[in-house]
């Protein structure tokens, strides 16, 4: 489980900063991918607790 969210943390760092371009093909694309991964993993904490 630690592993997953330093590996959040490892990505989240990666992604450009607000004032740069928000609007830019990569930064959007970046923060689709965090979000996708961000959801499966509570979707799995999740799943986890309930069983």
């Amino acid at each position: 489980m630690s592993c997953v969210g330093n590996e959040l943390v490892k990505d989240a760092a990666k992604i450009p900063k607000e004032k740069e371009n928000p609007d830019s093909q990569p930064f959007k694309e970046h923060k689709r991918a965090m979000l996708a991964r961000l959801k499966s993993l509570v979707q799995h904490s999740n799943s986890l607790l309930s069983s």
